[in-house]
């Protein structure tokens, strides 16, 4: 190869390497502009009517896992582990349903219970079995009207009485 032919090689070379790298550059920069300056990142926040667990762009439902036996006075108490605590951003005197979609549940929902707090109050209380659902198989487990800026806690556990295996009891809550 003559001198000039291996000038331009090592000078496509270059070339290539360089626009590699900034390309690199760019796409990592970018990529960190959208992680920083996302302000619309909200964990568990319920807004323009569903959950989310990452930001408002997705669908995902939050999840109640692994419900427990015991008694009513604990499963409402602090020593109830199978909760999940969110907000609600709402319309002003907008009415909501907070929905329950059981996760391949084998078990009868006149074991499931459940109370739900909204701002610290106690708002419902009760047996799944006895709730209406939706078309699509949802429990509604309240159904009304949510202010704006609500705090939610949702607590779950399974009657005492019930014997069969609760391995892997799980629902997930939607709001619409």
């Amino acid at each position: 190869m003559s001198k000039r032919r291996k000038r331009y090689t090592k000078k496509d070379v270059f070339i290539y390497e360089a626009i590699t790298a900034l390309v690199f550059v760019l796409v990592f920069l970018l990529a960190f502009i959208i992680i920083s300056f996302d302000d619309d990142k909200v964990i568990n926040k319920i807004t323009a009517g569903y959950i989310s667990f990452n930001n408002n762009d997705t669908t995902d439902m939050l999840k109640i896992t692994n419900l427990k036996r015991m008694k009513n006075n604990l499963g409402t108490s602090h020593k109830n582990k199978s909760y999940k605590e969110f907000e609600i951003t709402g319309e002003e005197n907008q009415k909501y349903n907070i929905v329950l979609y059981h996760i391949g549940n084998t078990i009868d929902e006149e074991y499931v219970h459940y109370v739900l707090y909204m701002n610290g109050v106690e708002k419902e209380k009760n047996v799944l079995k006895n709730l209406r659902t939706t078309a699509n198989g949802g429990i509604i487990v309240y159904d009304g009207v949510i202010d704006k800026n609500n705090n939610c806690i949702i607590k779950m556990w399974i009657d005492n009485s019930y014997k069969k295996n609760i391995k892997n009891i799980s629902y997930e809550i939607r709001v619409a």
